[in-house]
């Protein structure tokens, strides 16, 4: 199956991509795709731990199974005021 990943912030930076497309086994769970990320992009695995994930939209826990077509989206911390 496929899956759209949106990464933001320093995430993105850490990855070199906004946008990417993964291809993940069938019913895989976000904690997969997140693993799968860390494997692809060693450097961003500090700031995947501290992420959050959405996963169409909506805040989604790791244990989530994903369908062909999602689209997840890894959000890292933000701090501002």
């Amino acid at each position: 199956m496929t899956v759209k990943v949106l990464v933001f912030a320093q995430l993105a930076d850490r990855v070199g991509l906004s946008e990417l497309t993964l291809s993940l086994p069938q019913d895989s769970t976000a904690r997969e795709l997140v693993d799968l990320m860390k494997e692809r992009h060693p450097a961003a695995g500090p700031w995947l731990d501290l992420s959050r994930l959405a996963v169409n939209w909506e805040y989604a826990q790791l244990d989530t199974r994903l369908a062909d077509g999602d689209e997840a989206a890894l959000i890292p911390p933000v701090s501002g005021g």
